[in-house]
């Protein structure tokens, strides 16, 4: 008996920009708290002393558990992000807006980097997670299949985008029923 061919299909893809997004980030808290200790010791007004001092601590506390999250696993809730958010309105308090509107921009892209990308494949195309998202038409895909824990599309364009599934990602998939959804559409 043939599986059921569903509806659509949703794929989670590997975040590539994964692991360079983590070394920027500990890059980026770790330059916030030396900085914010420097200015701690050598600020002379009390009030920006007590901004620093309290920039100085967050940032701390956010690599503790950020290290702790990569390192054991644990705090799988914790998001950094929303520390620099934190932080940068400590920098806009302090008085520095520059600073504390990179701190936040750099927040607002990690809330985007961290997003799980899934692509969908759909009876009107393949929504593909990219900035900006983009759908493929199937008239534009030349076909599209998984085997073996690898995902392949190919355009008619010549471009080929290939993934290495995780084994709990392909799992969850029904290989034969995916391939025979891709092959409807690309015929068409």
């Amino acid at each position: 008996m043939q599986p059921a061919i569903k509806n659509n299909y949703e794929i989670a893809i590997p975040n590539e920009k994964e692991a360079t997004y983590r070394v920027v980030t500990f890059i980026i808290a770790l330059i916030n708290v030396l900085v914010f200790v420097y200015l701690y010791f050598n600020e002379t007004i009390q009030g920006k002393r007590i901004f620093a001092l309290v920039g100085a601590v967050l940032a701390i506390i956010s690599i503790v558990f950020y290290c702790i999250k990569l390192r054991a696993k644990h705090l799988s809730d914790f998001k950094i992000e929303y520390v620099f958010v934190l932080l940068s309105l400590v920098w806009f308090l302090y008085g520095n807006f520059w600073l504390g509107l990179l701190v936040f921009l750099f927040a607002v892209l990690g809330f985007y980097t961290n997003k799980k990308p899934v692509i969908i494949f759909r009876k009107d195309g393949i929504n593909y997670p990219s900035f900006p998202p983009k759908l493929f038409q199937w008239s534009a895909v030349d076909f599209a299949m998984l085997k073996d824990g690898i995902l392949t599309i190919e355009m008619k364009d010549n471009h080929l985008f290939q993934f290495t599934l995780t084994k709990a990602e392909y799992d969850k998939l029904d290989e034969i029923g995916f391939n025979n959804f891709c092959k409807q559409y690309c015929r068409n």
